[in-house]
């Protein structure tokens, strides 16, 4: 048990609020880190200097569903260590004399993060295609 809950618990409450594959396991990893740093086990400033605004952006891109689980479960302390770490985040940033990212400045760069997400699946669906697949000819030897 961790604080009180059960493994898997928080694997559940990602699947019941549709997180699923690489995202709900990068919060779940995350989620972890953060316990242990919260905890004392590892350095908050090695987390933010592996992590920093990475954090930030996570927990804002999370935080209306944990809101959402929170009013729905009737428990305040769902994700709690993750909004802590993200707090923490901005308050080494502040430390450092780093601009720290608002919710105001997150929200503004929601319409550029879509279209670099969307490019990046135009890239991988060409990738898949046919039409994006050259193959080496007889007269031209084969790339190693």
């Amino acid at each position: 048990m961790v604080d009180g809950a059960r493994p898997g618990r928080l694997s559940g409450r990602l699947r019941a609020g549709g997180l699923r594959g690489r995202r709900a396991a990068h919060v779940e990893v995350v989620d972890v880190q953060v316990h242990l740093g919260r905890r004392g086990h590892l350095d908050t400033v090695l987390l933010w200097d592996a992590f920093g605004a990475d954090c930030v952006v996570a927990w804002y891109d999370l935080e209306l569903f944990v809101q959402a689980s929170r009013d729905e479960a009737g428990d305040p302390r769902i994700f709690e260590h993750f909004e802590w770490m993200a707090g923490r985040m901005r308050e080494l940033d502040r430390g450092s004399g780093l601009n720290t990212l608002s919710r105001e400045t997150y929200e503004s760069l929601i319409p550029a993060r879509l279209a670099a997400q969307e490019e990046n699946l135009r890239v991988e669906v060409a990738l898949r295609s046919a039409e994006g697949v050259t193959t080496p000819t007889a007269s031209a030897p084969a790339a190693t």
